[in-house]
């Protein structure tokens, strides 16, 4: 929303990032869900398989 390049997305990977490791395992998830819907509404399907999968990774690395 603030970027509108193909940057945007890593923008907002690495928010998502900082997110989770500022929650435990169980907002973690939290957060994933609410950042899909979100990019999924803002940018349609552009760029949100491989942010999904960098939070996905990153929410799993939390939860072990």
């Amino acid at each position: 929303m603030f970027f509108d390049t193909p940057a945007k997305g890593v923008v907002d990977v690495a928010v998502t990032q900082a997110a989770v490791c500022l929650f435990d395992a169980y907002f973690a998830q939290a957060v994933l869900g609410i950042v899909v819907v979100v990019l999924g509404s803002a940018d349609g399907l552009f760029g949100l398989g491989s942010a999904v999968l960098v939070v996905a990774v990153a929410v799993s690395s939390e939860m072990q």
